[in-house]
């Protein structure tokens, strides 16, 4: 743990470390609703975790909590608030597995004025090489209010992604897989450091996502490294890079790494007005795209476009706050080998917003909009795997989307928000 967060204010107790092997339980992943992961809105605090595994028996669960989130209460007899945070994780080998391979229970108490962070680790147990699924819960025992979150973990005792763990500048855990350009971060790897890492360049992908009613076999194709070099010492260096695209940090034989998205200065925001027009390719022809690069002046083609929709100043003031939140919140949690925006996911989630029912399985997740469950709009995401960039999510295209689709489209240009959750 950092030794910027030890201090008096926080009080931090692992109560209860508890292993669990072969433990039966009746509540599975799949059958719950995880559209919160998706949308912060619907929580009212937003850890972060991250895996690392450091060695074949050394592998740890980092997060990151912000205090302030966090209902602080005085107790009666006492004098300074408090909050008591209950921290649980189980791990199983699926989504649909009602077996327990591994589980934690810890308590967090913090004390007097909420710190804007708290960062630590827990340890996890893996009896053997597989995937895992760990499902993780963070309680606010003073509201009763709780979050969860899943993560999926490809366990390999010889290396694998989670082997690399990315740090700040400060040493501090990153809990994404991308950075902004010019970022400064640390590379940490007990499994690969005699030999030294690989890091190798490959430039961005920016094509957009075929329409969601446009069938298309959708496979990844290999991509030609545009650089590769070896650093000898990676715990000794500072990582800074002004080239956007795609880094894959490896073993120096290029076999286990971990792939990270180089990307504009302030990813996952956008700040230029170049930031700005390029979405609107989903909702512009090619030909209409052309011409405002040609106009030479992206933030005139930005406005033009949306005071055009909207034939007024504040309602296109409300649909560019929408639209590009969209943008953004696709860029948090979609982004891969890819901008967020760019995936599939991030296509339907900026066209439809974000999605009313969540459904996770080990092949992929379903995505479900209206009111009802049983007659609203469902999407379904496949799983498929890279040997570099690791798992991503492709969209089961269908023709029957053609009308939802130009209607979403048309809505849009009508200078109104389109969204199914209404």
């Amino acid at each position: 743990m950092n030794k910027n967060y030890k201090n008096s204010t926080i009080v931090f107790l692992i109560l209860l470390l508890v292993a669990i092997s072969c433990v039966t339980v009746y509540d599975t992943i799949s059958n719950r609703n995880y559209a919160h992961q998706y949308n912060p809105g619907l929580t009212p605090f937003h850890p972060e975790y991250g895996i690392l595994m450091a060695s074949a028996t050394d592998n740890r669960l980092f997060f990151r909590f912000f205090p302030n989130e966090f209902a602080f209460l005085i107790a009666e007899g006492d004098s300074v608030p408090k909050a008591h945070i209950r921290f649980f994780f189980r791990t199983t080998r699926s989504y649909q597995s009602i077996e327990i391979v591994d589980s934690l229970t810890a308590f967090f108490n913090f004390k007097g004025r909420p710190r804007p962070q708290f960062m630590g680790f827990v340890p996890l147990q893996f009896p053997e090489k597989g995937r895992y699924i760990i499902e993780v819960f963070l309680t606010d025992l003073n509201s009763g209010q709780s979050v969860s979150q899943v993560l999926d973990v490809d366990f390999n005792p010889e290396g694998n992604q989670n082997s690399f763990l990315f740090l700040s500048e400060h040493a501090n855990p990153i809990f994404y897989n991308h950075f902004s350009a010019n970022d400064t971060f640390r590379v940490r790897s007990e499994f690969f450091n005699p030999s030294g890492i690989r890091v190798s360049y490959y430039q961005s992908d920016t094509t957009l996502p075929v329409p969601p009613d446009i069938q298309k076999e959708t496979y990844l194709e290999p991509m030609a490294i545009d650089t590769s070099w070896i650093i000898p010492h990676p715990d000794t260096c500072l990582f800074t890079f002004n080239k956007k695209g795609v880094y894959f940090f490896s073993d120096t034989m290029g076999i286990h790494g971990k792939t990270y998205l180089c990307a504009n200065e302030f990813y996952p925001y956008l700040k230029t007005p170049e930031e700005l027009l390029r979405p609107l390719g989903y909702l512009c022809t090619e030909k209409e795209m052309q011409s405002f690069w040609e106009l030479g002046s992206p933030k005139l083609a930005v406005d033009s476009f949306w005071l055009a929709a909207a034939n007024d100043v504040d309602k296109a003031r409300e649909l560019i706050r929408v639209y590009y939140h969209r943008v953004q919140l696709a860029n948090y949690y979609f982004t891969d080998f890819k901008e967020g925006w760019l995936t599939d996911r991030g296509m339907i989630y900026i066209i439809f917003g974000a999605p009313g029912q969540v459904r996770k399985t080990d092949d992929g997740e379903f995505w479900n909009y209206g009111r009802d469950s049983k007659d609203g709009l469902e999407f379904y995401f496949y799983n498929e795997y890279h040997p570099l960039f690791g798992k991503t999510s492709y969209l089961e295209r269908s023709d029957l989307n053609t009308r939802l689709w130009f209607n979403a489209i048309t809505t849009w240009r009508e200078g109104r928000v389109f969204s199914l959750n209404q």
